[in-house]
């Protein structure tokens, strides 16, 4: 009996549990930790640093690493069992392994974005935790679903993970009977997420063509398109208070 209160203490010490501790606080610290860049297009997938920070650099952003004021972050406060608040937002602990928890908020919210820009559509595939993961018809018709937080864990610490995004879609179109190069871009910093590179890349390489109507010439053109997406991936630590 002795042994087992031992052990049975010993193992309480060493591994905290979220689940079980109330008003465990924890805040974000001003450390970002990058990761590293990906460059994903229609045909390959480029770890090539200095290619990356020159395609960053002609879309008009800077390549460095951003610094705590230009990404969000929030507290972490676990209130009892699966509940916790994500700043002053209740919220609760979905799933929980060893390197990842998953928070929703309690409340739903519903979107209806309309169309977009195909720059900003792929900037939307990013996020493994995002509204397109629940709703399939996220851009036609109001959709409800929970937001969701992931939070990474490593030795027992919990972190924030970040990403910054820029992605460029080129189409070639005729003006005046001239084929001229047209490039939209997107840009999304900051959010707490998670990357859903399977899917992304699933999308760009079978989606390389982008019908468009031409009001000129009064019909639908169908063109060739070139997609790029830079992901830069980052995290941020949070501290017990």
């Amino acid at each position: 009996m002795a042994c087992t209160f031992l052990f049975a203490c010993k193992k309480d010490d060493a591994t905290p549990d979220p689940y079980n501790n109330s008003d465990e606080s924890y805040q974000s610290t001003n450390e970002i930790i990058s990761d590293g860049a990906v460059m994903y297009t229609n045909n390959d997938i480029i770890h090539d640093q200095a290619l990356i920070a020159d395609y960053i650099t002609r879309m008009g952003f800077s390549p460095e690493t951003p610094g705590p004021n230009d990404l969000s972050s929030y507290s972490l406060t676990f209130t009892g069992g699966n509940n916790v608040l994500r700043g002053t937002r209740k919220a609760e602990i979905i799933s929980k392994n060893d390197s990842l928890m998953v928070i929703a908020e309690l409340e739903s919210t519903t979107d209806n974005p309309g169309p977009k820009a195909v720059s900003d559509s792929l900037l939307d595939l990013l996020p493994k935790y995002g509204p397109l993961a629940e709703c399939p018809t996220y851009y036609t018709n109001p959709c409800s679903y929970r937001k969701k937080f992931p939070i990474l864990i490593s030795k027992g610490n919990y972190s924030l993970p970040y990403y910054v995004a820029i992605a460029s879609t080129t189409t070639w179109r005729p003006i005046f009977g001239m084929m001229m190069a047209f490039t939209n871009k997107g840009y999304i910093a900051g959010p707490s997420m998670i990357l859903n590179d399977s899917l992304l890349i699933d999308k760009i390489k079978n989606n390389t063509t982008l019908t468009y109507h031409d009001d000129v010439l009064q019909r639908d053109i169908t063109t060739q398109r070139y997609d790029t997406i830079v992901v830069r991936i980052m995290h941020r630590p949070l501290k017990k208070q």
